[in-house]
């Protein structure tokens, strides 16, 4: 499932870069995801794992527009320390964003730093069967959910350094209140 997905996140990056022209960046990193219900994620818990995904730069140096697409996978049992590795069983999501980011300031020629905004609609790839759980029968994950992300750019030449946070608005169980996941995810990767 792994090799499809880079190579669906290759193509994007690549058709972006050919047909905008003003450039783009590849990326992995660290993923948190942490649940507003303890349902998910008990307190002090969360879903770790691992990302990778492309944007595509349309516009200038001090602000430009964002396309992206990420794959997310992460540990479905939650945990009070981080996992690198996601291991079965695995939540996966494909979020695809959009929004903007502009530039704060600049260090020297070399290195920049810029603020992001973006909105994600988040896509549920697969994610384990809850009857498997001590939990009630009737928690279905929806489909797709959607947030908020903010976040902080860090551009030195051509490696890129990123932090986010993602807001979710809209519930991950079905019919079933407070329980949109919120994340933070912190990436290294390559501006072309």
């Amino acid at each position: 499932m792994i090799k499809p997905l880079v190579g669906i996140i290759c193509a994007f990056a690549l058709s972006i870069n050919i047909t905008m022209g003003q450039g783009m960046s590849i990326y992995s990193g660290i993923s948190i995801h942490k649940n507003q219900s303890s349902i998910l994620t008990p307190e002090g818990t969360a879903n770790t794992g691992h990302l990778i995904g492309a944007d595509g730069r349309i516009g200038d140096e001090g602000f430009h527009f964002v396309i992206s697409l990420q794959y997310h996978r992460l540990n479905f049992e939650a945990s009070e320390t981080y996992q690198w590795r996601a291991t079965n069983p695995t939540i996966q999501y494909l979020k695809g964003r959009g929004g903007f980011a502009f530039k704060v300031f600049n260090i020297g020629e070399k290195i920049s730093t810029k603020l992001k905004v973006l909105g994600s609609l988040d896509y549920l790839l697969n994610a384990p069967s809850l009857q498997n759980n001590d939990l009630p029968t009737n928690y279905i994950f929806n489909d797709a959910v959607a947030g908020v992300v903010g976040g902080i750019e860090v551009d030195i030449d051509f490696l890129t350094i990123g932090f986010e946070y993602e807001k979710g608005f809209l519930r991950a169980l079905n019919q079933t209140d407070d329980t949109s996941f919120n994340s933070w995810a912190t990436t290294l990767g390559f501006n072309f």
